[in-house]
């Protein structure tokens, strides 16, 4: 039986809600008199460098996606994109799945091919979705294999994630059918070999940049973790958010590295308080994209 839009809509939407009241319990549960202190040990120092790797990272993105947009003949300068960008970051921050960092395609439409933007929203997100995959099974094999962090991995979990990574996948496909079907046309007209392998190299190294704020972080507070093992909790971070079933990985997210950081003897309210210092700084970085977007909002006839 395959379920309608509407259906998916709602089991999605009872998601997103299940995981704001499941970040909701965390934080009424947690101890804020050992999470407070951890706050205050993240020193000035580490709140710069990581704004700078943030938004190093950053411009490695809109470089790539300015790539992208060239390939459809749209040339915007770099101030322009960065605006932009920012104002979808904010949307994305929002939204489950950073959905709304497509509203990218709001602010470049006036004048430019609609289709061609969205295509480079697409492909944007396909480079990154391509890296952090990438990632994702080379931090996973590496923490099984080299350090030998005890992940419990069966055969019943690995059927599972096969089986959320196929409904996610399925569900995609039935929201987007048509876009997919209509814009792979024009996908093939915006590729080449040439830019798909600068896009990718530009994908890691922003994804370098972007992961290590986790190290410092981690470094920050006091963490007695390796810096790689903390560089692939980042990567599992970020790929748990691009999931559509919460709000910015609310409520999963903290889930998440509570288990992951546990395997390092970190307790739980320590991981919480690390998971929202994380946090935000990443919503600090989009504050410029908040006050731009309201300054001029989407409008929909």
């Amino acid at each position: 039986m395959i379920l309608s839009k509407k259906s998916i809509k709602v089991i999605v939407l009872l998601l997103k809600i299940a995981t704001v009241i499941l970040f909701t319990i965390l934080l009424l549960k947690a101890d804020w008199e050992t999470c407070i202190p951890v706050f205050s040990k993240l020193s000035l120092l580490n709140i710069l460098l990581c704004f700078l790797l943030f938004y190093t990272g950053y411009f490695v993105k809109i470089t790539r996606w300015r790539n992208i947009l060239k390939g459809y003949e749209i040339h915007e300068n770099y101030f322009t994109l960065f605006k932009v960008f920012l104002i979808g970051g904010y949307l994305g921050l929002i939204s489950p799945g950073k959905i709304g960092d497509f509203g990218r395609l709001y602010y470049l439409n006036n004048k430019n091919d609609s289709n061609a933007i969205l295509s480079s929203l697409i492909i944007d997100r396909i480079n990154d979705l391509i890296v952090l995959v990438l990632l994702g099974g080379i931090g996973f094999y590496y923490l099984l294999t080299f350090h030998k962090i005890p992940l419990q991995i069966n055969l019943a979990t690995i059927i599972i994630f096969i089986v959320i990574i196929t409904v996610f996948t399925i569900v995609i496909y039935l929201l987007f059918k048509n876009k997919i079907l209509h814009f792979l046309s024009i996908f093939k007209s915006g590729i080449s070999f040439y830019n798909t392998i600068f896009q990718l190299t530009a994908t890691i190294l922003a994804m370098i940049l972007l992961y290590s704020t986790f190290i410092v972080v981690a470094n920050g507070i006091g963490f007695e973790i390796p810096l790689l093992d903390m560089f692939f909790i980042g990567v599992f971070s970020g790929i748990i958010n691009l999931l559509p079933i919460s709000i910015h990985g609310i409520g999963v997210r903290e889930i998440s590295l509570i288990y992951l950081l546990s395997l390092y003897q970190i307790v739980s309210d320590i991981a919480l308080a690390y998971s929202l210092i994380i946090f935000g700084l990443q919503i600090m970085t989009l504050l410029p994209g908040v006050y731009w977007f309201y300054r001029d909002p989407i409008k929909v006839n």
